[in-house]
């Protein structure tokens, strides 16, 4: 059993949580636009790593499992395809990337 003052400290360590990976989120789409200026590719890639793994943690955080985001991530992939999305109809990019996430890059 947990005592009332560790319940609040796991609350506000969540909170706090939260707050980190808010920030750490923006930080990842600022380290994002300043890779793309430098047209740096290893940049680029680490940044939105960085920016991926930000959401899912945060996600976690939230209360949303893995599972539930990658299921999130794919009903919002399919419905970009049905819309025609441009990504979708100028490159064929959603439908590839629902199609990877299906069935994995092995």
């Amino acid at each position: 059993m947990i005592a009332a003052g560790g319940a609040r400290t796991d609350v506000a360590r969540n909170l706090q949580a939260i707050e980190r990976l808010k920030a750490d989120a923006a930080a990842g789409v600022a380290a994002l636009y300043d890779s793309m200026y430098r047209n740096d590719q290893q940049a680029i890639e680490d940044a939105l790593a960085a920016m991926v793994v930000s959401a899912f943690a945060l996600s976690k955080r939230l209360g949303i499992s893995y599972a539930g985001l990658d299921e999130a991530i794919g009903r919002r992939l399919q419905a970009m395809v049905e819309q025609g999305h441009e990504a979708e109809q100028w490159f064929g990019d959603c439908s590839e990337l629902l199609e990877y996430m299906r069935h994995g890059a092995g």
